[in-house]
């Protein structure tokens, strides 16, 4: 398996935050919309795009890869915090799929997520994936000033 020691800087920029806790969320809206954006150049992984039109995506090519998510806000007047990451597989209708499978344990390592400052840190393994394996995954964030938790919903592709 091919390993990049350099990690994918990812930035997810938070463009209008939903609390997800709030009863005064508007119906439906429960992610908050952000611009994501890959670092240029890196050997493995790819993507961009806004969680408005849910075209952000992730694609990791050919192996391990480490994942630095940095959060950063268009207002100045807020700043956000990741507190950590979820994972769900997507899945084909009638494809037989285990709960490890479909929460991504055996691909993305719990154990090892580490938070620094504004930057979350996750190694996707890509161990159990065929071509085209596809996650959805959230990162919560929580806002500085009020404590208000926020969910971003990009997506990530795994590509031999």
């Amino acid at each position: 398996m091919k390993t990049t020691s350099k990690p994918a800087n990812i930035t997810l920029t938070v463009v209008k935050f939903v609390d997800v806790l709030s009863s005064e969320a508007p119906a439906g809206a429960r992610n908050t919309e952000c611009e994501m954006t890959v670092e240029a150049n890196h050997p493995q992984v790819t993507g961009n795009g806004t969680t408005k039109g849910k075209s952000a995506s992730v694609t990791v090519k050919g192996g391990s890869a480490t994942l630095c998510f940095q959060i950063k806000s268009r207002s100045r007047k807020h700043q956000y915090y990741p507190l950590g990451i979820a994972f769900r597989r997507r899945t084909t209708r009638g494809q037989p799929v285990s709960e490890a499978e479909i929460l991504g344990r055996k691909d993305f390592s719990f154990g090892s997520v580490h938070l620094f400052g504004r930057s979350l840190y996750i190694t996707d393994h890509f161990k159990d994936c065929g071509p085209r394996c596809r996650y959805k995954f959230s990162v919560i964030i929580q806002r500085q000033h009020d404590g208000a938790i926020g969910i971003i919903d990009p997506g990530i592709e795994n590509d031999p």
